[in-house]
């Protein structure tokens, strides 16, 4: 069986596990879990991150943008035989 829920982290460290979780995977002492831990963000997020969404700002058009990508590909310039 596999349960989630969700816990703070004790200020000694420990993180606890909620009698009613014990309860239902029926534990007891010296038992072996598995757990996987992932931090929860609860904040918003940073104006760094947002910076990296909208529209794209260039003054070029689609067709320069496009010969500029295309140009700045190169070739490794190795032979293939088949």
């Amino acid at each position: 069986m596999k349960l989630e829920y969700n816990a703070k982290i004790l200020p000694d460290g420990h993180l606890p596990l909620p009698d009613k979780i014990k309860e239902r995977l029926h534990l007891k002492s010296d038992d072996m879990i598995k757990v996987i831990v992932a931090k929860e963000y609860a904040g918003k997020p940073s104006a760094k991150f947002l910076a990296t969404f909208g529209s794209w700002d260039d003054k070029r058009t689609p067709e320069e943008i496009i010969a500029d990508i295309y140009g700045s590909r190169k070739s490794r310039g190795i032979g293939i035989s088949l």
